[in-house]
């Protein structure tokens, strides 16, 4: 006999009973008990498909949770919960709360306020609790919780979320004892002493930093707010910007955010291999794949194995390879040059440009197929210009690295200096920043930063506001370039930029000796 059983007024399956005494009737007893057990399979069932359906919520999150039900015991947890405890899901799954990491749940303070959340449907928002684990130590945690009511039942689950908090707890600690030792600021706007010099000191606590990111405008926020949405997955991303605005430092974001962090992160820039070897570079080659070739040849492809390869200048490879790029992409495996065998690859790709890839498209110097397989995921990473309110923190950042670098002592930046700081262009973005105040640093003997402050004068086509950000660009690498003697590598140092790059852009601005 079949008795089928029904969740939420679907049929979901049946449960087959078989009567080994053929002659015994089938009676209200026997009926009774397949009632009940279709109701146990469905019950069953339903509770299985949502135990499933959380397991698999959890297992993206990255946040540390945990679920309790009614009586505290541990339903599931989040991956990142197991990787911040060092903990393994049969020690936890099915224990109570209490019990799991060796007793060191066992805080009063928070059994007693999720006894309390459950009944009432409630939650508690940054509970601060201490807690001694077994491979941690004593570690500081805010914890939030908010209750889950089933259907049709009284009580219900528990969403437990877990922030280690113990590091800020300590670097708050020191900020607030170099506080209370160090001279009061100025309690009006930023430090200046009495010459209008801006303390390099500002903020007691670093500056914004996200995985060497430093910045907090609205630009530069949305680009690490894109990085952190795509970093936990394998999507292929494409970073697009101009030069000096930090595209590798976003590759490696999006590499030590991902679960590939503790693989390798190779990088290779296009534009600095001859064309004539960047095959070999990518994917390696055989010993006598070609005249020269005494030993075998290792990949950046084959080194980056289960980790992150970030392609800097892609827009560089020349036409021919790309096919050969696709395929390694598409198929996720590639042949050593001169070998037969296909090596599988697991690799995670992001590539970055500075170059229209668009357009290049359309003058057929780029594959469509391949664009739009790099393309998965696009970050813009914005120029210097259009974040002017970063300059500073970045200004000062830099006179400290620098200063700590070479063992001076430079504690203001004029007020002067920092306005023309701010009101420069930086066509070569956070790398000519960088380059500048570094030399800034070398000129300074006092405390006090000395800016030269001639060099970011601007044109008077740039002051009649009636040039172009091109014209803008182009009077101001004629400028170095004469202040230079014509030297490129010079040039390119002084702007920050490197020197294939500088080159570009002379051919791009129509910049030749005659203009020198």
């Amino acid at each position: 006999m079949f008795v089928p059983f029904q969740v939420g007024g679907v049929t979901m399956g049946a449960i087959w009973i078989a009567a080994h005494d053929r002659l015994r009737q089938f009676d209200a007893e026997d009926a009774r008990v397949a009632t009940a057990l279709g109701d146990f399979a469905a019950a069953a069932y339903q509770s299985l498909s949502r135990s499933l359906v959380l397991k698999s919520i959890f297992a993206t999150i990255r946040e540390p949770l945990l679920l309790l039900d009614e009586k505290l015991r541990v339903q599931t947890a989040s991956r990142s919960f197991y990787e911040a405890f060092q903990e393994k899901p049969e020690a936890t799954e099915g224990r109570l709360l209490h019990q799991i990491c060796d007793g060191a749940w066992n805080v009063p303070e928070l059994l007693s306020h999720l006894e309390d959340a459950l009944p009432k449907e409630s939650i508690f928002e940054n509970l601060e609790v201490k807690a001694t684990l077994p491979l941690l130590g004593q570690r500081t945690m805010l914890l939030n919780a908010r209750a889950l009511r089933r259907e049709k039942h009284a009580a219900g689950l528990v969403l437990l979320a877990i922030q280690d908090v113990t590091d800020q707890k300590s670097k708050g600690e020191d900020l607030l004892l170099k506080s209370l030792l160090s001279p009061l600021p100025n309690p009006v706007g930023r430090q200046r002493d009495r010459d209008g010099q801006e303390s390099i000191n500002d903020d007691l606590a670093d500056p914004p930093n996200f995985e060497g990111i430093i910045g907090n405008g609205n630009s530069i926020t949305e680009v690490l707010e894109q990085v952190e949405v795509v970093a936990p997955t394998d999507a292929t991303v494409l970073i697009l910007g101009e030069t000096g605005t930090g595209k590798e430092l976003v590759a490696r974001a999006l590499h030590n955010l991902s679960h590939r962090r503790k693989g390798s992160f190779i990088t290779l820039n296009c534009a600095a291999i001859p064309t004539g070897l960047l095959e070999s570079e990518l994917f390696g080659y055989e010993k006598g794949a070609f005249t020269g070739a005494l030993q075998q040849k290792i990949g950046r492809f084959e080194r980056a194995n289960h980790g992150t390869l970030f392609l800097d200048e892609v827009g560089d490879i020349p036409l021919e390879l790309q096919p050969k790029l696709l395929r390694a992409l598409q198929e996720k495996a590639f042949e050593r040059l001169g070998g037969t065998r296909t090596i599988p690859i697991d690799v995670r790709l992001v590539a970055a440009t500075n170059r229209d890839l668009r357009q290049m498209m359309r003058d057929h110097l780029f594959r469509s197929d391949l664009f739009y397989r790099l393309c998965v995921f696009p970050i813009t990473t914005p120029p210097l210009r259009e974040r002017p309110e970063d300059i500073p923190i970045l200004a000062r950042h830099f006179t400290r690295k620098y200063a700590l670098e070479m063992g001076r002592t430079i504690d203001t930046i004029p007020a002067a200096a920092m306005k023309a700081l701010m009101s420069w262009s930086w066509p070569g973005n956070v790398r000519e920043l960088e380059n500048f105040i570094e030399r800034s640093v070398i000129l300074t003997q006092g405390s006090s930063l000395s800016v030269p402050i001639s060099e970011l004068q601007p044109d008077a086509a740039e002051a009649s506001g009636d040039a172009s950000i091109d014209q803008m660009e182009r009077d101001h690498i004629v400028r170095v370039l004469r202040e230079s003697d014509g030297v490129v590598s010079v040039a390119a140092k002084r702007l920050g930029i490197p020197r294939t790059s500088l080159n570009a852009k002379m051919i791009k601005l129509g910049i030749s000796r005659t203009d020198l």
